[in-house]
């Protein structure tokens, strides 16, 4: 029996649209308490055939470089199917929709779908309920809960629940990590 409620995550891309690359995504399972029961990495490629779709900014945002990337990377439909068996594991097949958590979590959602489970096959074990720390961050900062100095960021939230995770900004588990620790304090 397992304790899994929420599934959270965070993806690297080639860029802003759909049709660009998934680089990179990190999948925590987490407890009722947002403790992390088990974590699935992933580094993507294209499948076999295919090339890679980037754009300069993106690379330059999350400093992936491609030449390294491409050597310890799986191909897309082979991640796909590891995801699959993961949340398949903590969802007890099903039984148990996790729910997703985030920080902007459609747009990760958007790549989830797009490459690496379609939106059905994804909520065959997941909620379509979420939980998307920026929003919360948006709630607060009207309610007066956040001052309205912070614009909700995941670095300004980072930054000012005072949150130190080891890693980088703009990696997949880092970014995971520390919305883990937000939503926490939230």
């Amino acid at each position: 029996m397992t304790n899994a409620e929420y599934i959270a995550f965070d993806c690297e891309t080639g860029g802003l649209e759909p049709t660009c690359c998934l680089l990179t995504a990190y999948f925590a399972v987490l407890d009722r308490d947002l403790n992390i029961i088990d974590s699935l990495y992933l580094k993507v490629k294209p499948n076999a055939g295919q090339p890679y779709i980037v754009t300069a900014e993106a690379l330059n945002v999350n400093k992936i470089n491609l030449i390294e990337h491409d050597k310890i990377a799986i191909a897309q439909n082979f991640a796909g199917s590891q995801l699959r068996d993961f949340i398949h594991k903590y969802s007890q097949n099903g039984k148990i929709k996790l729910v997703p958590v985030g920080h902007n979590i459609t747009f990760d959602l958007l790549w989830v779908h797009e490459h690496l489970l379609n939106r059905r096959e994804f909520e065959k074990y997941t909620s379509y309920r979420k939980i998307d720390t920026a929003v919360l961050a948006q709630n607060m900062r009207r309610k007066g809960e956040l001052p309205d100095t912070i614009s909700g960021s995941l670095g300004g939230l980072v930054a000012h629940f005072g949150i130190v995770v080891d890693g980088n900004a703009h990696e997949a588990d880092y970014d995971t990590k520390v919305t883990i620790e937000v939503l926490k304090r939230m």
